[in-house]
């Protein structure tokens, strides 16, 4: 009975801990459903993003939704169970709680040069300045097993893309369109004028008007023990391109100075800001909505 109570004592020491070797994964960055929602389940993915910061009729969305999918390899207790007087002595242990992501960023055009190549990490967050990589707190428990779970974080706000590493502090993509016209009628939708090409406002943004960022990030959490579990590392390339979702509807809407009832407004074809699913991202076609005199 000692004998048996002293082995029980061994065993429980070590199974406690979470397996080793590709245990958490993010496995990549998944497209939205019709309805704007992401799913763990889903088979299609994004294989880079889009992330417009100027915004849309006055309307800007602050910062790139990135949405990850993880999965956790870790086995549950039915996969190897332990048994002590015929019971089952093994706790699930492998369940994760996500506490949050480390998270870098650099421009790719450090990288993309010819003559050189790397193992899929071109970089790492250690190197970088301070203002190019921060820890995201998040919240979420993937269940051992094969558990996948969709979660999503906001990244490339204007404080991390005016960091000087990538385009400075003079970066105010909001403003880089003329003063923005907006109507007050209730059929009418708030819109800005086509870019002007000038350097106010570009900081060190190319003039073309796009470019691209390397995200680098991983997973961080505790299993049931409070033991520490980490992710891979997973690369994800965003293309930031200012006004360029100005015109997704079609030609810039004409002004109207004479609305046949003294008013004046408007006339063409605007994003729907409301019903459309992440318009500065590009992950779906957005729906457009007329707009047109009063009479």
């Amino acid at each position: 009975m000692l004998r048996q109570l002293a082995l029980f004592g061994v065993f429980a020491l070590s199974a406690c801990g979470a397996e080793k070797g590709a245990s958490l994964q993010i496995l990549d960055s998944p497209a939205p459903n019709d309805s704007c929602e992401f799913s763990a389940d889903t088979t299609y993915y994004l294989p880079s993003g889009f992330y417009d910061p100027h915004g849309y009729g006055g309307f800007s969305q602050g910062a790139y939704s990135f949405t990850m999918r993880l999965v956790n390899n870790m086995i549950t207790p039915s996969e190897d169970p332990a048994t002590l007087f015929d019971r089952d002595v093994r706790s699930s242990t492998n369940d994760v709680n996500i506490i949050g992501f480390n998270m870098c960023w650099d421009l790719a055009s450090n990288y993309e040069r010819y003559g050189s190549a790397n193992n899929g990490t071109p970089f790492k967050c250690n190197e970088l300045p301070q203002d190019q990589k921060s820890f995201i707190a998040s919240a979420a428990n993937i269940a051992a097993g094969g558990g996948k779970l969709a979660v999503t974080v906001l990244v490339l706000d204007l404080e991390a893309l005016q960091a000087p590493g990538i385009y400075g502090s003079g970066f105010f993509p909001a403003a880089i369109a003329e003063a923005p016209k907006q109507t007050t009628s209730t059929n009418q939708l708030p819109f800005s004028l086509p870019l002007t090409v000038s350097t106010n406002y570009w900081g060190d943004f190319p003039l073309t008007g796009s470019d691209r960022i390397l995200l680098l990030t991983q997973a961080i959490g505790k299993n049931q023990s409070g033991d520490p579990v980490s992710s891979n590392w997973f690369l994800f390339p965003v293309d930031i391109c200012v006004g360029c979702i100005i015109n997704d509807c079609g030609a810039s809407p004409t002004y109207v100075n004479d609305c046949g009832d003294g008013t004046s407004a408007y006339e063409g074809s605007v994003i729907d800001l409301t019903n459309s699913c992440l318009p500065a991202q590009r992950v779906k076609t957005p729906k457009c909505v007329k707009i047109e005199c009063s009479t």
